[in-house]
Formats: C-alpha cells, sequence, structure tokens
C-alpha cells in the first residue's frame, strides 16, 4: 500500500474526526497557489461594481456580500448622510445571517440526501421561489428570511434597511425564526454526519 501525501493519520473522536485532514487536503489546493488572492481582488471588484451600479441608480437597495468599508462609503455617500456605523453593523449581521440560513440548508440537505439536486435545487428553489410561497401564505414572511432583506409591499422597509438607518423594523420576529432555523439547520447536519461511517 502506498503512502498517502495529503492525509495523516490522527487520534480524534467525535464530529471532528477526519475533519483537520479534510481541510487540509482541500483548502491546500487553494492556499498553496497565487490564484487565490487573484480570484478575491477578481470577485470583490465585480461585486463592488454591481453593487455600486446598483446604489447609484436607486439608493434604497442594501448590499450583501460586500466589504463593510466599501459598503459603508458607498452607500452613505449615495444616501447624501453618513449612516450610523452601529446601526450600519447590525444590519450587516443581519445579512450575515440571511446568508447564513442558506448556507446551513444546504449543509442541512447535504448530509441528510444522497442527491446533489435536492442539496443544490431546494435552497435556490426557496431563494428565487419566496415570493411566491408568501403569496400562497403571507404568515411565511415571518418565517423565512425573505422579509430580512425585502420589504414589505405597503411600503414599509425590510428588517435590514430598518436596521441600517436606524428605524424600527415592521417585526423582529424574521430575525428569531431565521436564526432559530440556522441553529435547527445546523444541529441536524452535526447530528446526521456523527452517524456517519467513514
Amino acid at each position: 500500500m502506498t503512502a498517502n501525501e495529503s492525509f495523516q493519520l490522527l487520534n480524534e473522536r467525535g464530529w471532528r474526526r477526519g475533519l483537520g485532514n479534510l481541510l487540509r487536503a482541500e483548502l491546500g489546493g487553494w492556499w498553496k497557489t497565487s490564484s487565490w488572492w487573484v480570484q478575491i481582488l477578481i470577485w470583490v471588484s465585480v461585486v463592488n461594481i454591481s453593487i455600486a451600479s446598483v446604489i447609484w441608480g436607486t439608493a434604497d437597495d442594501a448590499p450583501e456580500g460586500l466589504s463593510l468599508i466599501v459598503a459603508y462609503i458607498q452607500i452613505s455617500v449615495a444616501g447624501g448622510v453618513w449612516l450610523n456605523p452601529l446601526n450600519f453593523l447590525a444590519g450587516m449581521g443581519i445579512i450575515w445571517l440571511y446568508q447564513l440560513f442558506f448556507l446551513t440548508l444546504t449543509l442541512m440537505l447535504g448530509v441528510l440526501s444522497e442527491q446533489r439536486a435536492a442539496a443544490i435545487g431546494i435552497p435556490l428553489a426557496l431563494a428565487f421561489g419566496t415570493q411566491l410561497l408568501l403569496g400562497v401564505v403571507p404568515a411565511l414572511q415571518y418565517l423565512l428570511p425573505w422579509r430580512l432583506a425585502v420589504g414589505v409591499e405597503n411600503g414599509m422597509k425590510s428588517v435590514i434597511e430598518s436596521v441600517i438607518l436606524g428605524m424600527k423594523p415592521f417585526s423582529w420576529l424574521p430575525v428569531v425564526a431565521v436564526a432559530g432555523c440556522v441553529l435547527l439547520f445546523t444541529a441536524v447536519a452535526i447530528y446526521r454526519f456523527r452517524q456517519e461511517e467513514f
């Protein structure tokens, strides 16, 4: 039997068993080359240009996935007034929670299902089809992350917009529900991961 240069035998217990080896092998091909910083520069530029075009077109849109400092400066300049930095950070925290919902949902579905289509398709369908679901079952606006980022039809701002602008959101229930879902998805994924045999 030949020696494997990527993995090292370790005596670990619990859900972390083999995680260090896996991360070292998977991330080594990325971080040990110079392409990682080139890719980061390219994608930060692409996202920044996209967000800038949206902000300068309509100043009501909130950024997603942009560095905090650049986003803060762009939104403040576009709005003509410097935002409260603490409110801005709180809004970015809710954006982080919004993205974490879909990340943990995908992770959970990935360990529960043998089919890649389920792990990819269900979160995508939920992300793009939530508006249709809300039309059928309006109460879901308090349980799904849609209202964190998208305002209510009667002119009320989204939770993220309200927090960034220092206003009271229409409801804090979506934040609590999404945080609960993130914890549930993470717990299910870890539980199921522990059941797997390696």
